[in-house]
Parts: C-alpha cells; structure tokens; sequence
C-alpha cells in the first residue's frame, strides 16, 4: 500500500531541511536569532527567527523522516501479517540505505579533493553556526570515505572526519528500521502489545529511537485489524484531529534558548538533570502529532497529493543527501564571489542560493535514477537470491 500523500508530506520536509541549512549556513541569525549575526537590513532575519521553526526547523523534518519510516516500514505487516515481509525488507534495508549514501560520500570527496569546498572561507564571514566550523577540515582520503559510506556512518560517525554532515541520521535510520523489524517479528501477533509499545517507549524516550515507536504505533493503530476501530472512531471526530495539529505545530517549533517565551516553560529542569536533548524529545513528538494528524484528515491528505509536493517526495531522500555538500562549495564559492565584488550580503546570499538550487534539484534526479533506483533494484535481486539460498 503506497499513500502518495505521505510522499507529499516528505517532500515538504526535504525542502524543510533544504531551507534549514541555507539559513544554517549563510543567515545563521534567521535559525539562532542571535542579534550578533544579523547580516540583512530591516527585520528580515529576527522575523525569520521569529516564526513557527517547523517551517524550516532541520531536526523537526528528521524527527518527521522517522516517524514516517516507523510507519511505512510495518504498514504491510499488519495487512498481511507475514513475517516473510519483514524478512524481505530487513535484507534489503542496509543495501537501499546505503549505495545513495555512499554516492553522496563520493561527491563531497571529488568535492573536497578539487579545492572546492569552500566552508573554512566563509563561516567566518557568515558567522554561521559552530558546527559549520568542524566540517570538511579534514584532508580528502578516498578509503576513508569508503569507510564511512560502507561502515562509518553507521557505527562510528564523526562529524568533523564526515564527507556529509546530514549522514548523522544514518545509524538511527538504520538501527531504527531493524529495531521496528525485531518488534513486529516478536511482539506482532501479541494481542496486549500496546503495553510492549509503552515499555520500548519509556525505555527509549531519550533517544530518537522513540519516534520509530511511536510510527510502527501509528501504523498499527490505522492499517491492523485490532487497531482499526480504534482509528476510525478517532477519524470521526476531526474537532479532536484539527485540535492536535495545534500542539504538534507548537511542540516541532520548540527552541530550548529561550529567546521564544512560549518555550520556557517546557524546559522542565528533569531534562537537564536527566541530560536529555529536549529539543529531539519535543521535536519527536511534535513530528508524530503532525503524522498522525496528517493520516486522519482528507483535506491535508489532497493537499499533499498536490504535484508541488509529491515531486520532491519522490526525490526527497536524494535532496536530503545532496544539498549541503552543493551549499558548501557551489553556493560558498557564488556567495564569496559575490561579496568579493562589493555586493550586499543579502544579494550574495541570494545569488548563492539561486545557483546552488537547480545543480541540487539535478543531482537529486540523477541520484534517484542512477543510484537509488538500481540500488533498489539490487537489493530485491540480493533479497531473493538469499531467501531460494536459505
């Protein structure tokens, strides 16, 4: 079963995190709000910042990418109820993840080795946030980045030896699709299994792994046969459905700096005690209210089917992939350029970002036809040569 509309709402979320890391990168102030880092005239950076930060908030989109894979991954499961389909996907999971991946890895390394990566030069320029700081400062080794595409990124991440610092998510996306995998193998046909989701939940709500629960949650309670009643009755009353897109807005706009007032008060001083990332917990289940709100409501499910929207959900795990690596040589060259010649900030930022969108919106069609869909194809011809093996 394949909801289109669900491709719609990645899409949004791809180009979510497409803003992110444009604003991340060369107008750090519109993400931080840091009065420090303002480069534009007039209030346009501390609006920015302002606004509801799902809109364009990196970790909130990846909190939704997982939920959506908690729920895509088991949805067949509870039609079907055979393990074989876990089977099948679990053997294909490493090989689909990891050759666009990989491909990626080897672009930032072409990249890295021609001079091009241009983020030591302008962070400082842009003030922009720390971490951009740590990147591609490391020297352009093609075994090392074989490494970490085959291996690294899964058991052994290091931004600052990273080729792409968006393969971050790599070891939860994985880990978090065999540890859905293990759960419905197990606990499957457990008629009392909610009590399992509340332990796992409970067990992991520090982690991001929690939003892998709550999506195989969700796609028990909409697509299962004991779960279905359950759905539809909550379906029918839509006041309660359009009432939970308001804490799922608020909860994925959460900031925990303090600079929004509406905030402070959910930082509980039990996270900092506990040492807990407040921001992924907030952002994990704001991202599942969002989902399931999503999943309940006709209306926003035409919206997403909307070509505006599914186009980049079909692309959207090869944007992901692609686009800082091309902000990080082809916009930081433009925008350097640019500046150079004694044009404005804002101008240059612009120009960075209308040259660096189209080469991401190619790179992402030809990773999707040349990389991802054969790696599909691989996977499915290693799936079924290991199972008429076994």
């Amino acid at each position: 079963m394949r909801l289109v509309y669900l491709d719609g709402m990645r899409g949004l979320f791809a180009l979510s995190v497409v803003v992110y890391h444009l604003f991340f990168l060369f107008l750090p102030a519109a993400v931080t709000g840091n009065p420090e880092a303002m480069h534009l005239s007039g209030p346009w950076e501390r609006i920015l910042a302002g606004l509801p930060q799902f809109l364009y908030n990196g970790n909130c989109s990846v909190c939704v990418f997982f939920v959506l894979s908690g729920f895509v991954l088991s949805c067949r499961f509870w039609e079907k109820r055979e393990t074989s389909l876990l089977t099948s996907a679990a053997l294909r999971r490493y090989l689909r993840l990891t050759f666009p991946a990989l491909a990626s890895i080897l672009l930032a390394y072409l990249l890295m080795k021609a001079g091009w990566m241009r983020t030591q030069e302008f962070f400082p320029v842009a003030q922009s946030i720390d971490v951009v700081g740590v990147v591609y400062r490391h020297a352009a080794d093609f075994p090392a980045a074989c490494w970490e595409g085959l291996w690294g990124m899964y058991f052994s991440y290091d931004m600052g030896l990273s080729y792409n610092p968006v393969l971050w998510t790599m070891e939860i996306e994985l880990k978090g699709s065999f540890l859905s995998f293990a759960f419905l193998s197990v606990f499957g046909g457990v008629r009392r299994r909610w009590v399992i989701y509340l332990v796992l939940a409970l067990i992991l709500w520090k982690t991001y792994y929690l939003s892998f629960v709550l999506g195989v949650a969700l796609s028990d309670m909409a697509c299962s046969s004991e779960g279905r009643f359950l759905w539809q009755t909550l379906g029918r009353r839509r006041l309660l459905t359009w009432g939970i897109l308001g804490p799922g807005i608020l909860l994925s706009s959460y900031v925990a700096d303090g600079r929004h007032g509406v905030f402070r008060w959910m930082n509980a001083p039990v996270f900092e005690a506990m040492q807990v990332n407040s921001e992924a917990f907030y952002h994990i289940l704001g991202a599942f209210f969002l989902v399931y709100v999503v999943l309940q409501e006709p209306v926003l499910q035409e919206l997403f089917r909307k070509k505006i929207f599914t186009v980049p959900g079909r692309y959207s795990f090869a944007i992901y992939l692609v686009h800082v690596p091309v902000f990080c040589s082809l916009g930081g060259t433009v925008f350097l350029h640019f500046l150079h010649l004694g044009w404005s900030y804002g101008v240059s930022a612009g120009c960075a970002a209308a040259a660096s969108l189209p080469v991401i919106a190619l790179l992402a069609w030809g990773m999707h036809h040349f990389v991802e869909k054969p790696a599909n194809g691989l996977a499915k011809r290693f799936e079924r040569g290991f199972m008429a093996s076994s």
